[in-house]
């Protein structure tokens, strides 16, 4: 049936639940949460996905697991920029990608819901040489968009009444 969203007050699970099983407490930390998504060969990775969603760059789509809960979705912004800017660098350096699988974990001090720090890791499926992935690794992490956003910050405040 999936988690369900914790009462106010109540103790929060490292599954993001209002289970109480886990590490988080009201005053204390939420999570560890994590997410996964993957693109070509990476996708039999994950064994039933949430959701295969339509992707500009791999045919079959991008397979996403996790839940469906705002901690989940941050998370879920962080690990598609990844992986689209995985794909996209590649063929601006001409390697060859056959499949990118990310991991993108983060947890969060309640109860004010600040992120403690989100964390990313990328397996990418390639013939070029190890280096050369490393490279594109490293560029992805200093032009992927998503993330850095979120590094320096972001003021989210609601909008106008009836603007949607």
């Amino acid at each position: 049936m999936g988690a369900r969203p914790a009462p106010r007050g109540a103790p929060v699970s490292a599954a993001g639940d209002a289970s109480g099983t886990g590490a988080g407490d009201v005053l204390g930390t939420a999570g560890p949460f994590e997410v996964e998504v993957a693109s070509g060969t990476a996708r039999d990775r994950l064994a039933d996905p949430l959701a295969v969603l339509p992707h500009a760059w791999t045919p079959g789509g991008v397979a996403v697991r996790g839940s469906l809960t705002g901690a989940h979705v941050l998370l879920l912004a962080v690990a598609v920029c990844v992986l689209n800017d995985v794909h996209r660098e590649a063929q601006r350096a001409g390697l060859p990608v056959d499949g990118v699988h990310v991991v993108a974990t983060g947890s969060f001090a309640t109860p004010a819901w600040a992120s403690t720090g989100i964390v990313w890791s990328a397996r990418v499926d390639s013939s070029a040489p190890t280096d050369a992935v490393a490279r594109l690794l490293d560029e992805v992490e200093r032009v992927a968009e998503g993330p850095r956003a979120l590094a320096v910050g972001t003021a989210v405040r609601r909008g106008a009444a009836g603007a949607v």
